[in-house]
């Protein structure tokens, strides 16, 4: 188990939930490549929800940036080589 801060609650917030992710099912075989992103994207869409709904805003901005740290080289623009 990972234990972090939540966020506080506002005066105009609802009270902010405890968070649990939990990952332990291996992801399953689809037999189409349309299936197999659905159930990526609604995965990610409700991790992020989840993160948003119960993290303080400062440490959900340091997971992103991390996250694109990890696959900055994803991002990379390759320049071509300047011939001598």
């Amino acid at each position: 188990m990972i234990a972090v801060y939540k966020a506080q609650e506002t005066l105009s917030d609802k009270p902010v939930a405890d968070l649990h992710l939990v990952a332990t099912t291996p992801f399953p075989t689809f037999a189409e490549p349309a299936e197999h992103q659905a159930a990526i994207d609604g995965d990610a869409q409700f991790i992020v929800s989840a993160l948003l709904a119960s993290l303080p805003g400062g440490t959900v901005d340091a997971v992103l940036r991390g996250l694109l740290l990890h696959r900055a080289s994803l991002l990379r623009v390759r320049w071509p080589e300047a011939k001598s």
